[in-house]
């Protein structure tokens, strides 16, 4: 019975290090700078913005579902963004899945 508890007290004890060196990890991430470097595939309300901006002049075909989606208070934006992160410190930032 003891050993027992002893086992489970040391698992506990060691995952415990290693949630509290995620968590340190995440909380460096605050600290890191994020600029966007480019957008792509983006879309509002299920119609990609390049179709809706064709060249200079607005496209009105597409805006029947924008206007639906403003009724309904629904108008998802979906886009791929591609980052830059930087990270000023010494501590290494990082997200463990």
């Amino acid at each position: 019975m003891k050993r027992i508890l002893l086992l489970s007290i040391l698992v506990i004890a060691a995952s415990g290090c290693g949630i509290n060196k995620q968590a340190q990890q995440m909380k460096a991430l605050e600290k890191c700078t994020y600029r966007i470097t480019s957008a792509d595939e983006i879309s509002v309300g299920g119609t990609d913005v390049k179709k809706l901006f064709a060249g200079d002049d607005l496209n009105i075909a597409s805006l029947p579902g924008i206007a639906f989606g403003l009724l309904r208070k629904d108008v998802p934006l979906k886009a791929r963004l591609n980052l830059e992160v930087k990270n000023p410190t010494t501590e290494g930032a990082s997200i463990n899945q």
